[in-house]
């Protein structure tokens, strides 16, 4: 099964605007992990079988890169997608 990461600002951003690219990932049979700041929908995401990492986006921008960066090194995956309010990007 392919991996996929995705760094999102927080779930309720992930939930609100990027639901559908979560669905047609998982049902193409992607495994997804999503990096982001817990606030709503955990239970949600993770019943569509999302993986979720929680980081804490009030900590200064270099930790939660560190940390975002350790975990995804750790963790082969096939593809990662950055996206926050301002842009996205896919690697």
């Amino acid at each position: 099964m392919s991996k996929v990461v995705m760094v999102v600002n927080d779930t309720n951003f992930v939930w609100n605007l990027r639901r559908e690219v979560l669905q047609k990932l998982i049902s193409e049979g992607y495994k997804v992990t999503l990096i982001t700041q817990v606030m709503n929908f955990k239970d949600k995401l993770e019943e569509m079988g999302c993986k979720i990492i929680n980081v804490n986006t009030g900590m200064l921008r270099i930790a939660t890169t560190l940390k975002s960066f350790l975990v995804c090194a750790s963790t082969p995956f096939d593809a990662s997608i950055t996206i926050t309010a301002e842009s996205a990007a896919i690697s």
